[in-house]
């Protein structure tokens, strides 16, 4: 999707930017190899340059994803977005510490032409936006037995957030959320990305640490993604195998990016394999339908798990 052009008398190395980009797996996936070809190939960079040969359109959280990215890359490298691409994507993201995240708005979310991109030190201030995450998924849908489903969800988000703090060696995660309107429909698309320790990394550590087998970077994610498994003392190991259950009855999206490995959900098609590149941390992207009236979804105690069914069903 990017074409890459190394300059080796001058140690420049160009990018180039299609015409067109959505927010989907193919385009996170794209990143993960810029990031690979910058980070872990064998070339030393003077600097690196980010064009388009074309008038670019793209998804708004397309340009938030790479702006967060090309300046995280930025700290250890010279990077420098052409003219054009600078006034499509460095001006319309706004970068924002945690503490001044603020209550979702669907109609102006909806309408904005720019992004936050939320930067957050502490644990303690993402409570807000998971609360705001979980309000919208419970109260813009069809849904039951609320009180018991919010507790339950936020328990969900939550540990997705926290894992950042808990799992990272770097105590601080960037979170990017857009209200997506296509035709009638509005979609919660939400991205929580740390540059910490691998996802891969931790499950490696923690073999090594019990005296267990070699396991595979694809067998690590699929370890993680199993209820009840922490690389972590005490409680956990429930956040990603409950959003997957979650996205699961929803019919939704959910993309997982840590290391050389990806996740990827696609109304109920599950795929893990080796990534095209090397994502240095993890980055968890979900997109849901909002105001989904064709399917209930409740929390049952019982099951301790979520529960929908169709009305097409009844």
């Amino acid at each position: 999707m990017f074409e890459y052009n190394y300059n080796s008398k001058l140690r420049i190395l160009d990018i180039t930017l299609p015409k067109m980009l959505k927010y989907n797996f193919i385009f996170m996936d794209s990143v993960n190899e810029l990031i690979n070809c910058i980070l872990n190939g064998n070339r030393e960079y003077s600097k690196i340059r980010i064009s388009c040969k074309h008038e670019p359109f793209y998804d708004k959280m397309c340009k938030a994803y790479l702006f967060n990215v090309l300046r995280h890359l930025a700290k250890n490298n010279i990077v420098l977005w052409s003219t054009e691409l600078n006034a499509v994507i460095t001006s319309s993201v706004v970068t924002k510490e945690g503490s001044k995240f603020s209550e979702i708005n669907i109609e102006k979310a909806a309408s904005a032409s720019e992004l936050n991109d939320y930067r957050f030190s502490n644990q303690e201030n993402v409570n807000k936006p998971v609360e705001e995450i979980v309000n919208l998924i419970v109260e813009k849908n069809f849904t039951l037995n609320r009180k018991l489903l919010k507790e339950f969800l936020t328990t969900t988000i939550g540990e997705i957030f926290s894992n950042a703090f808990l799992h990272s060696d770097r105590k601080e995660l960037y979170f990017i959320y857009d209200i997506e309107k296509v035709n009638d429909d509005f979609f919660l698309c939400v991205t929580v990305i740390d540059y910490g320790n691998t996802i891969v990394h931790n499950v490696k550590e923690f073999y090594k640490k019990s005296d267990k087998e070699f396991i595979s970077s694809t067998n690590c994610l699929e370890w993680a993604i199993k209820k009840g498994n922490t690389t972590r003392d005490g409680s956990g190991g429930y956040g990603l195998p409950t959003l997957i259950d979650y996205i699961t009855r929803a019919k939704g999206e959910l993309i997982i990016l840590s290391g050389d490995t990806c996740y990827n959900l696609v109304n109920t098609q599950k795929h893990i394999e080796k990534s095209n590149g090397y994502f240095c941390g993890t980055s968890a992207m979900f997109r849901i339908k909002l105001f989904e009236m064709d399917n209930i979804i409740w929390y049952d105690k019982s099951k301790d798990r979520l529960t929908n069914i169709s009305l097409n069903d009844l």
